[in-house]
């Protein structure tokens, strides 16, 4: 049996052939951005709203929110560019966050990709960082200690 590189297309198949990658065009997916809540369980943490977005290289933009949520500590939501087609290159998260019933506040997250790539899917994380600033951990609010991260 001939390998699939091997295999010749006679002219009665071109239009199959056609067909399918015009097929496997449209079933290209839009850029995803998953955002989890990874806060410590015990700061009772909710992201009660949240936007995403989405820069084009050729110019355009599309925003996926604000949409209103009640995200806890181990859930995620899902953002979505508007155009399977489009190349992603920088997305801007934005999140409305409230620690312990306290001051709600926003946290964001600005991120890209090198040049020639486009982003498909990323997975932004709210969560600790690594290190902590010393004027969040004078601050002496929780939610200051908190951050946006990616975490693919």
């Amino acid at each position: 049996m001939a390998s699939k590189d091997t295999i010749p297309v006679s002219g009665d198949a071109e239009d199959l052939l056609e067909a399918l990658r015009k097929r496997a065009f449209l079933c290209e997916e839009k850029a995803k951005l998953v955002l989890t809540n990874n806060a410590p369980a015990k700061w009772n943490t909710m992201i009660v709203a949240a936007g995403v977005k989405f820069f084009f290289r050729d110019g355009t933009n599309f925003t996926d929110g604000p949409r209103e949520l009640q995200l806890p500590t181990g859930d995620r939501t899902v953002f979505s560019g508007n155009d399977p087609r489009g190349c992603v290159f920088q997305y801007v998260v934005a999140t409305l966050v409230i620690v312990d019933d306290d001051i709600p506040e926003i946290i964001t997250y600005r991120d890209g990709m090198a040049p020639g790539q486009c982003m498909q899917r990323a997975t932004i994380s709210l969560q600790l960082p690594t290190t902590i600033s010393e004027s969040s951990l004078a601050s002496g609010r929780k939610s200051a200690r908190l951050g946006l991260s990616s975490v693919d």
